[in-house]
């Protein structure tokens, strides 16, 4: 899935390999804030690894945040979140 969210002004294009209803990989394919940037790197998009949705539809962990990129953390997350639920129901219709 590749999906976008506003940071604070723009958008970041975000990459997500779902397999099993599980995420597989996260890479932020574009970051056009001015702040935040660090979401792009491994050490915070590897917390996604093998997520998956809870009952209530919620990411399954917490994801650290990362101080003063809070709107960046913020923006994807709900695109994990978002894919997983995409994914869930592309799934779903397919059984």
């Amino acid at each position: 899935w590749i999906l976008d969210e506003i940071g604070k002004d723009k958008p970041i294009t975000t990459g997500f390999v779902i397999n099993n209803g599980r995420i597989e990989r996260v890479r932020v394919l574009i970051f056009r804030e001015s702040r935040g940037w660090e979401v792009r790197h491994s050490f915070f998009t590897d917390q996604f690894d093998n997520a998956a949705l809870d009952d209530e539809a919620q990411l399954d962990r917490t994801i650290d945040n990362i101080s003063g990129a809070t709107l960046s953390v913020r923006a994807v997350t709900k695109l994990a979140r978002v894919a997983l639920l995409l994914d869930q129901a592309i799934n779903v219709t397919k059984e």
